[in-house]
């Protein structure tokens, strides 16, 4: 659970962030919340206050925190930083990307935060701009939520899906079908139990829902594939690609049984500028071309029950429950040994067929470098991702995991 804020409106956010901070170190130590609940804090880079921003948990590493941090940065910015310009803050003042890249690299360095946000492609797969934009995320970056937004996820254990050496399909595809079943069966029954209106309202319009996974290495592991090999990620863009078809189809079953989210007729799937069509420009040894545009007839005839049905959160405390990797992360104890480029690499192949986005932590030795981590920024906004997050082992002095003592320069 988390709460996603976005600051852009506020001339002093700091103060305002620091308040809420320590309502949930309040709520935390008061014993209020049943388990730790996370916030994610974003900002637009060209905030009058970015560089106070981007440093605030530099200020005190020892200071205990439950936020996250994003800035964003739009498609113009990216351009900017690629051609190392200027650009103007919303208070006139001219400042350096290369500045503001290299403060956020040292803050990263030194704290694991902020992460990036590219908001113009999360807005680009917003199926219902009508009911708004995306404009501050969940608490993992893992989904773009417009105002009193929220989303519902649930988890599939792909290591449990692996028979006599090859990916049981079939199986697949029923779990994948009773997952958005479910996962809108949720929808239906926390409508009633907002405590606002408003996220009443965008909930019955856009019927959000995320249906995610787990044990990604552990399938792999079965399957003899290496983690950072061209294979695995053509195994996992076949995957991918799969699991979203099957959502979607599943998705307009029950919009013939239940009928479309109420904003479906304001959407793109109305249009010629759906989602089908960037996926059929990924077609799979799974799914072709033809099949995701034979789905987008049917959804023009049928509708759709939800607005989109796949992100990939963290799932860090439900693996350990069943005993599975967490989401899409390599196993814990070669997390080091894969460079950040086949990270990044199996992101972006995974992002391809992921209508929002991937909580997905770009791990990185202890003895990686503020340009290392810049580097891995400038390779990301490069890439098909929508976010990026880095984190350097042993950069933070309450280290939840320690990850293996790995030296060698970013391994194989």
């Amino acid at each position: 659970m988390g709460t996603g804020f976005n600051f852009d409106d506020l001339e002093n956010p700091i103060d305002i962030i620091e308040y809420l901070n320590s309502i949930g170190i309040d709520g935390q130590n008061n014993e209020a919340q049943l388990r730790p609940v996370g916030n994610m804090g974003t900002i637009s880079i060209d905030h009058p206050q970015i560089l106070d921003f981007i440093k605030i948990k530099t200020r005190d590493k020892d200071k205990q925190w439950v936020f996250n941090f994003f800035v964003n940065i739009l498609d113009d910015t990216i351009e900017k930083i690629s051609n190392k310009k200027t650009i103007t803050l919303r208070n006139g003042e001219n400042i350096s990307t290369e500045k503001l890249l290299d403060e956020i690299s040292e803050s990263i360095f030194f704290t694991g935060d902020p992460g990036l946000v590219f908001n113009d492609r999360l807005n680009q797969d917003n199926q219902v701009p009508s009911a708004g934009k995306y404009e501050s995320l969940a608490p993992c970056g893992e989904v773009g939520l417009t105002k009193g937004e929220t989303c519902q996820f649930s988890y599939i254990n792909l290591g449990k899906f692996v028979e006599n050496d090859d990916i049981h399909y079939a199986e697949l595809e029923k779990t994948i079908t009773m997952g958005v079943r479910f996962l809108d069966d949720v929808v239906e029954y926390n409508i009633s139990k907002y405590s606002n209106e408003v996220s009443r309202s965008i909930t019955k319009n856009k019927r959000k829902i995320g249906l995610g996974v787990c044990g990604f290495a552990d399938m792999l592991d079965k399957l003899g594939i290496d983690y950072k090999s061209q294979k695995a990620r053509e195994t996992a863009e076949d995957l991918f690609s799969f699991i979203n078809f099957i959502s979607k189809k599943a998705s307009v079953d029950l919009a013939k049984e239940r009928g479309s989210f109420e904003k479906f007729n304001e959407s793109k799937y109305t249009t010629e500028d759906n989602i089908f069509k960037k996926y059929s420009n990924h077609p799979t040894n799974k799914i072709s071309d033809e099949q995701w545009l034979e789905l987008e007839k049917e959804v023009k005839k049928y509708g759709i029950r939800n607005c989109a049905t796949i992100a990939l959160p963290p799932t860090g405390r439900s693996s350990l429950l069943i005993g599975a990797s967490p989401s899409i992360e390599p196993q814990f104890n070669e997390v080091l040994e894969i460079s950040p480029e086949n990270q990044l690499l199996m992101i972006a192949s995974i992002q391809k067929f992921v209508d929002e986005s991937i909580s997905k932590t770009i791990n990185i030795p202890k003895n990686s470098t503020v340009e290392d981590i810049k580097n891995i920024l400038k390779t990301s906004m490069n890439l098909p991702l929508k976010g990026i997050t880095i984190y350097r082992d042993k950069s933070r002095n309450h280290q939840p995991i320690n990850l293996p003592n790995i030296e060698k320069k970013y391994g194989k």
